[in-house]
């Protein structure tokens, strides 16, 4: 079992906030959806396994060890571990997704929106997976980066265009660019995940970011 990838849609206009919390949040933003609920023990094992080997060890006779069901059941399920990974993926995405959506729709300034973008990279930063694979298997990252940069900065732009579209909406008449900023944050955001700053990410986001924000939106 393979998970399918979706490309973006082609320039057409980002999904609103209605969207999101309307409908599946990643299949609001463009992304595939997420996997069914009763795969869950599987990613729960593959992502234990992922944790304390890394990708490259982990084998699907881990996978099934850790279920407790054979190598073949686990193939059934969730395929190979690469598989595996891209479904884990997905899941953990439409998690951040929605968990944003609250502090998404209650942010009224800058600074909330800050806080939602800083919590995304924290999300990113301490998973137990990502954690792993930055300490022990940073060429990974950073293959994955340069073979999937186009794609990887499509799929934060899908999550970064209806974070600032909030930002224009707090704003009401300020001259916002939607599609620039977002591709502005979302190169922030990616370069954040793949070399942690020193600081912590909403303290690093707010020197950075928050000036700007704090422009757009009318108050600064």
């Amino acid at each position: 079992m393979s998970a399918a990838r979706q490309d973006p849609g082609d320039g057409g206009p980002c999904a609103t906030m209605a969207d999101v919390t309307e409908t599946s949040p990643l299949a609001a933003l463009g992304f595939p959806p997420a996997p069914d609920r009763g795969l869950d023990p599987y990613l729960d094992a593959a992502a234990s396994c992922f944790a304390r080997h890394g990708l490259r060890r982990t084998r699907v006779t881990d996978i099934a060890d850790a279920v407790g069901v054979s190598r073949v059941t686990v193939y059934r399920q969730v395929g190979t571990t690469e598989a595996a990974a891209r479904l884990l993926l997905a899941r953990e995405l439409d998690r951040l997704v929605t968990s944003l959506v609250p502090t998404l729709m209650a942010a009224d300034d800058a600074d909330g929106i800050v806080d939602v973008i800083a919590s995304a990279v924290d999300f990113a930063t301490t998973h137990p997976v990502m954690r792993k694979v930055l300490k022990d298997e940073p060429d990974l990252v950073g293959a994955f980066v340069m073979n999937e940069f186009g794609t990887v900065l499509d799929r934060l732009l899908l999550l970064a265009e209806p974070v600032v579209q909030r930002l224009a909406d707090i704003a009401g008449g300020a001259d916002i660019d939607v599609p620039v900023l977002a591709e502005w944050v979302a190169r922030v955001v990616l370069t954040m995940v793949v070399a942690p700053p020193a600081v912590p990410p909403k303290v690093f986001l707010r020197a950075v970011l928050r000036p700007l924000l704090a422009t757009a939106d009318g108050r600064g």
